[in-house]
């Protein structure tokens, strides 16, 4: 049996840039699927790491399916709710894909590079 592979994970990690939050919006309007990273924010020293997420999916009939290259963590947020979660990403790599079939809608997150109160609706 291989050897499983040990990623370095930003979990408690104090950011050096202080307490931010980058606003990424997924389109949903053309596709499914959405495929993006926070390269441009981490080579201009904007954000580190991403350790919690804000998604608003109230106004989405269609459940939105988040999920963190590297570690392969996945956030899931039903139909017409919002709410903040705890993320596992590796330091680092900060490539995320989105999913939502058949949403026809953009979806506004947060990503923040501090561990936000988990908090969702449960309705």
């Amino acid at each position: 049996m291989a050897s499983r592979v040990a990623s370095p994970v930003a979990r408690n990690a104090q950011p050096e840039q202080g307490s931010k939050g980058v606003a990424v919006n997924f389109d949903f309007t053309t596709t499914n699927i959405v495929t993006s990273d926070l390269t441009l924010e981490m080579q201009s020293n904007q954000i580190s790491f991403v350790q919690s997420v804000w998604i608003d999916n109230r106004l989405n009939a269609q459940p939105f399916v988040l999920t963190f290259l590297g570690l392969n963590y996945t956030v899931q947020v039903r139909a017409g709710r919002q709410g903040t979660y705890p993320v596992y990403s590796t330091s680092g790599d900060l490539r995320f894909t989105a999913t939502s079939v058949g949403a026809a809608i953009i979806v506004p997150t947060i990503m923040f590079n501090f561990l936000e109160t988990p908090w969702w609706q449960d309705v």
